[in-house]
């Protein structure tokens, strides 16, 4: 089918002139270069080639496999790349053709020749792709009698006597490789080409009746030997003719790489061809002569077209097998990786206008001529091939196809020799992309396997190559050794492996490989954002480009330019204060779904266009960040620009990495947000707006719709509110892991949350934001089943309530809540079309049996759907996380949850980096995002994975072999601790088409965190970017369990490694010399305070580890100094933290409180707040510390205190007596249940001078700590 809706109704409007099925009429023209008048080349005689042009596409970036006849031919006709054998039971593309109804004939060279019924299609032909036997000509070459003369003398005296000494009439026929060139004074129809013409033209006639046809045309005149009448060679007068201006062989490159003369050394009159410029020319002007014969010769074809009045029913391509050098790079030769030799014209001409007159600039191979020629012609594209479909190019000539293609060329003779004189038998694989071209020559014996791996052994590479196609066109200079480009070749190395290995079958020990790359670790989920390595996609299917062989388009918001102008001028004059008319907003048009934003000065105004709101709002925050250096994070307020704004040096334009940006993990809505009201939300909104994100979890107001579900199943308001909790534990309830806990849910709380949600929804579908409602999953209350006589299933998680009851999915109540729920959505809040349903997360379902999986995942969808036929299920792919759980969801169970779903009708946030996904066969051809977990529990801490994570979405968005990649998300638990990595990686995720230098990123980000270049702030933050900001958070005993601090050491993160200790304290000396230029800024006081927050933790990290140690050793004097030494650490970090709002214990209590409308909710929320960062659950069930927080009351009222607790317990064990943890335990939680439930107040404002505080302790506790 044809990916465009537009394509479509053009090709409908032609179905009236066509037949059933519009023929094929397939012009290959061998060794052809993109030497014509079309492509840009007026001194070539190309009449009727570009008068095909203008009646069709030309493509400009077109791209052989292989350079060499044979190969390249098979990887066109077969669907598939080098390396890889042909499809299963699979058909060639004439024989495809043909077993749909075409009649198919071939003349000429299509495959590489015609021969015995027993050669395989992977040799020369196939005869089973013909409905008659293809035609070839007779093999004599030479017609002038020079030629023939030559001929004669070297059949005679070179080939006659090896065959029983032939007389010398037998010469024609042989192939007799004589004279390089022959200029006959004959007629058109003489020399092979000419024959092959006569041929096609008289079988049109015949075919008229046989239709639809496949006609295969193969010219070889522009091979060797150049035969061609003598009138075309007068177009091309020898002193008119330029040999290429460089003629070498590419500087910093082993011989290897070319071999000069392969094929002209098979011919007589040449002699020393390349150190004489007369040949030379001669052979050029041969070469042109024969591309000038064939022209005129597919003028004969055109032309017969138009007079059986075929043309308006005929498909007609031209193609080429590959280039050929004259001259350049000192050879006349192909047999190279080089774009000389594999570049190839490409021009597809559909029935009527369509698409006239075009051209693109997209890269294009030869494997993508089958499912395009499938597709325009309404044939079913079949499974396995290699190549995309090129149709949906005719609609939109400028979208996204592919970002690399893929070639190889062999070293089959072992008498190829290197520079240091050894021989070399090997492959050169090679990836070119927009700008760059790398080989990769590596040694191997067997060159028909794919032998690329990530760990190749090193003495196996020959030559490596790397070529700026942008500065450097002719690939004059190989930049491979410079130390600059080492990142840059080792990045598409990288892309060359995965790429390459994807499309190829390597045999045994890839699964095994694969399994091993990406197993996780349930024990610590911090491990999901840590690790450098890029994921082993070698033994995947074969290459299908996900940007057009993925799922149809996903709904996405209609994006009117005026309205998304009037709300980003809104946010505008939210965000910056008073904006006046210094910015004018304009729309523009998506690519491929996917947003797009530009900036530029027209004047004294900078212009922000964008394809909607979202991207409108992105330009102002690349402006912002980038030229005006602002700070954006949602804590600035409002931002003040000079009255004379900084201009846009050149117009910038950016295309998201995907059609959706999704925000929000379920949790953060506990662990961050839950306390959140209209004008924090708005700040939240506008900042997500901002930094790209266009579809985002809208949570709010679900609580009503729960309650009113349940009333209508026969619960009272009370009982329905019970179940529900509390409200920093509503996100739990909604993902079917707990209920009940923390409650009753408060009247006045779900009023608020009602008018919270029809504000945010409001505001998210000004922006073209997606909002996505959570819906029902089967969760009821623990009673549901005995009251309704209904069968319910048990999970249990490890939180405060242990038991869950979910719906058996075979119940009609089932569906009938699942619609109700839906209704009550739209009704409130206004239609979407995206639905966040979970259903195990961290849990196991009552049966792993396939078809309970099935009932529930398709009564699920049902419900979604039942009134929309566009719904489409948002699902978290953490379920599948973890060794217990991972061992649960096998094929059968995936693919029953899977496959209770439409195709496209589940949309999965992976959650992993790429890695389940991968590891799931691509959640069994769903869509899916790719996403990363930063944070748990919204702890503190400085820390993120950035220049980890980015390289994996990169291999995976330029990998061929990526499916059903549609966008990007971010899951983290949390988002109110390390703005650094959010400026950093919402970039990169979000807009940038690469991974930037991680050091200069993060200079600049001084520049825009503090408004202006300082020299040592950008050095401290290129030390932060190397140290805190490439790891997870680090571990302070502090904010931990002193129970399981003494059982286990660590946990939930890592101490700071005494090099990271030792940068992070040079980053804070260089940051404190700077507090003359900074004072007063916030954003600097922030940093301040954060960083040296981290490094006591480090401090905090060695004197409990040498507490410990005393009481190991009996020493209780040494063990009580170091807890009185711990103790002065946490006091001061209590003081250092006090000086920032956002580490207040008492505003979060705060904010919790001001959601009540009377005592006693103040209160339950007071409950709510103290809890989740604290014991996070009851004194039998919970997750102490899982969400803690380095905040200043918290320490002095309940870390201290509970340290001071648990050193009464050891002073009270007896000498020699074993540490008993569970008796500790308890002590300690009996403290933390009781501190849960105080109600004392603390200070809601800061107090003390952020930088003299830094400073002091730093000078006490971290200067020793630099490098």
């Amino acid at each position: 089918m044809l990916k465009g809706m537009a394509l479509a109704l053009l090709l409908a409007v032609h179905a009236a002139v066509w037949a059933d099925r519009p023929n094929v009429l397939f012009i290959a023209v061998d060794d052809l270069r993109t030497e014509l008048g079309c492509y840009g080349v007026p001194e070539m005689h190309t009449p009727n080639i570009d008068a095909l042009a203008e009646s069709g596409m030309r493509f400009d970036r077109a791209f052989c496999h292989y350079s060499v006849c044979g190969p390249s031919r098979q990887c066109l006709l077969t669907g598939v790349r080098p390396q890889h054998p042909p499809r299963p039971g699979g058909e060639d593309l004439p024989e495809y053709f043909k077993s749909h109804g075409y009649f198919c004939e071939s003349m000429g060279k299509v495959y590489h020749g015609t021969f015995a019924p027993e050669i395989d299609r992977t040799s020369l032909n196939n005869p089973e792709s013909w409905s008659v036997p293809a035609w070839y000509p007779p093999p004599q070459m030479y017609f002038s009698p020079e030629g023939v003369a030559e001929a004669e003398r070297i059949f005679s005296t070179r080939i006659a006597p090896k065959l029983g000494g032939l007389p010398v009439a037998q010469w024609t026929n042989h192939i007799v490789r004589a004279a390089a060139t022959d200029r006959p004074e004959v007629a058109d129809e003489v020399p092979r080409d000419g024959q092959i013409a006569a041929r096609a033209v008289r079988r049109l006639s015949e075919m008229k009746d046989r239709q639809p046809f496949f006609l295969a045309v193969g010219f070889m005149g522009t091979h060797l030997p150049f035969v061609a009448p003598d009138k075309y060679w007068d177009l091309y007068p020898e002193d008119a003719l330029q040999l290429p201006a460089e003629r070498h062989h590419p500087r910093n490159t082993d011989p290897l790489t070319i071999i000069p003369k392969n094929e002209t050394g098979q011919y007589t009159g040449i002699g020393d061809l390349l150190e004489n410029d007369r040949t030379m020319k001669r052979l050029l002007r041969a070469y042109r002569a024969c591309v000038s014969y064939d022209d005129a010769l597919i003028g004969r074809l055109l032309e017969q077209l138009d007079r059986l009045g075929l043309r308006e029913n005929t498909l007609v391509v031209l193609w080429s097998d590959h280039g050929f050098k004259l001259g350049e790079h000192h050879a006349f030769s192909k047999y190279t990786n080089y774009e000389i030799d594999t570049r190839i014209p490409l021009i597809i001409a559909l029935p009527g206008t369509i698409g006239a007159g075009s051209t693109c600039e997209a890269l294009v191979e030869s494997a993508d001529l089958y499912p395009t020629l499938c597709e325009l012609a309404g044939l079913p594209v079949p499974d396995g091939l290699h190549g995309v479909s090129l149709a949906p190019l005719f609609e939109d000539p400028e979208q996204p196809v592919k970002d690399a293609i893929f070639t190889l060329c062999g070293r089959q003779r072992p008498g190829v020799v290197k520079a240091d004189g050894t021989r070399f038998k090997g492959n050169g694989y090679a990836i070119r992309t927009d700008r760059y071209r790398y080989v990769l020559w590596i040694e191997q014996d067997n060159l028909n396997r794919n032998e690329l791996a990530p760990d190749l052994d090193p003495e196996r590479i020959a030559e490596v190559e790397l070529y700026d196609l942008k500065s450097d066109p002719g690939e004059h200079v190989n930049l491979a050794d410079r130390p600059e480009y080492a990142e840059r070749c080792a990045r598409m190395r990288a892309k060359l492996i995965a790429g390459w290995r994807a499309a190829v079958v390597t045999g045994e020990g890839d699964e095994a490989d694969l399994e091993a790359m990406h197993k996780q670790d349930a024990e610590s989920p911090e491990q999901l954002t840590g690790g450098e390595g890029t994921l082993d996609l070698s033994s995947l299917d074969p290459a299908v480009d996900h940007e057009t062989a993925g799922p149809a388009p996903l709904p996405l918001p209609a994006a009117d330019p005026a309205r998304c102008a009037a709300a980003a001028r809104a946010l505008l004059d939210r965000v910056v204060e008073n904006p006046g008319d210094r910015f004018r907003f304009e729309g523009l048009p998506r690519e491929g779904g996917k947003d797009v934003f530009e900036l530029e000065s027209d004047g004294d105004t900078v212009v922000l266009r964008g394809s909607s709101g979202v991207a409108m709002a992105s330009a102002l925050n690349w402006y912002l960040r980038h030229i005006a250096h602002e700070e954006t994070d949602w804590r600035v307020e409002t931002i003040t620009l000079p009255e004379v704004i900084p201009p846009v040096p050149e117009k910038i334009r950016h295309v998201s990495n995907g059609e959706l940006r999704w925000f929000f993990n379920f949790c953060t809505f506990g662990y961050d947000l839950p306390w959140y009201d209209w004008d924090r939300t708005e700040r939240l909104l506008d900042w997500l707006a901002m930094n790209g994100v266009n579809m985002a979890l809208a949570p709010a107001g679900n609580e009503w719709v729960w309650r009113e579900v349940l009333m209508e199943q026969g619960y009272s308001d009370e009982e329905a509110r019970t179940f529900l909790g509390g409200p920093a534990y509503l996100p739990w309830t909604f993902m079917m892991k707990m209920d009940g806990f923390g409650g009753p849910m408060p009247e006045g709380w779900i009023e608020g949350r009602v008018e919270l949600q029809k504000k945010t929804v409001a505001r998210m579908r000004e922006l073209n934001m997606i909002p996505v409602y959570p819906a029902f999953n089967g969760h009821v209350p623990s009673d549901f089943g005995e009251r309704h006589g209904v069968e319910t299933g048990t999970v249990q998680w490890y939180g405060p309530t242990p038991n869950v009851s979910v719906l058996d999915p075979t119940s009609p109540r089932f569906r009938a809540m699942g619609e109700r729920f839906v209704e009550l959505l739209h009704d409130q809040f206004g239609p979407t079309d995206y639905y966040a349903v979970d259903l195990f997360i961290e849990t196991i379902p009552p049966t792993e049996d396939p078809a309970y999986l099935e009932s529930l995942s398709r009564n699920v969808y049902g419900g979604l759907s039942a009134d929309n036929p566009d719904a489409v299920w948002v699902i978290q792919g953490w379920m599948f996380h973890g060794k217990w759980r991972g061992a649960f969801w096998q094929a059968p169970q995936r693919a029953a949850l899977f496959g209770g779903v439409p195709q496209n009708r589940m949309l999965v946030l992976d959650m992993s980096r790429g890695s389940k996904a991968v590891e799931l066969d691509w959640f069994n051809g769903h869509p899916w995002l790719w996403s990363t977990v930063h944070d748990f529990g919204n702890k503190t801490g400085f820390h993120g994975h950035a220049f980890k994570n980015a390289p994996r979405l990169h291999q995976l968005l330029d990998s061929p072999a990526t499916r059903g990649l549609r966008g990007t998300a971010y899951t983290g638990e949390g988002l109110s601790t390390t703005p650094a990595y959010f400026a950093v990686m919402m970039e990169m995720m979000n807009w940038r088409d690469e991974v930037p230098d991680r050091d200069e990123t993060y200079r600049q980000y001084a520049d825009t965190r503090y408004g202006r270049k300082l020299d040592k702030a950008r050095e401290a933050w290129r030390l932060l970017g190397e140290t805190l900001f490439d790891r997870g958070a680090p571990f302070d005993p502090m904010v931990h369990a002193p129970d399981r601090v003494w059982a286990e050491g660590t946990f939930w993160g890592q101490p700071l490694e005494p090099r990271e200790r030792a940068l992070a304290g040079t980053a804070l000396s260089l940051l404190l010399g700077c507090r003359k230029e900074l004072a007063g800024n916030p954003q600097y006081e922030f940093d301040l305070v954060g960083l040296m927050r981290d490094l006591m933790s480090a401090r905090n990290h060695d004197v409990v580890q040498a507490m410990h140690a005393a009481w190991e050793d009996g020493d209780r004097a040494g063990m009580e100094a170091r807890f009185r030494e711990f103790r002065r650490q946490m006091e001061e970090v209590e003081r250092l933290i006090g000086t920032q709002d956002e580490f207040l214990l008492g505003r979060w209590i705060a904010a919790a409180r001001a959601r009540a409308d009377n005592p006693d909710d103040a209160d339950l929320y007071e409950y709510n707040a103290r809890n989740i960062i604290t014991l996070w659950g009851s004194e039998k069930r919970n997750i102490r510390d899982y969400a803690y927080r380095h905040w200043q009351g918290l320490i002095s009222d309940y870390y201290i205190p509970r340290w001071e607790r648990f050193v009464e317990y050891l002073r009270a064990q007896p000498e020699g007596a074993s540490f008993d943890r569970a008796a500790a335990k308890r002590h300690m939680v009996e403290f933390e249940a009781a501190w849960c439930r105080r109600r004392n107040p603390f200070p809601t404002e800061p107090s003390g001078d952020p930088v003299a505080i830094t400073a002091d302790l730093f000078h006490r506790y971290a200067e020793d700590a630099r490098e």
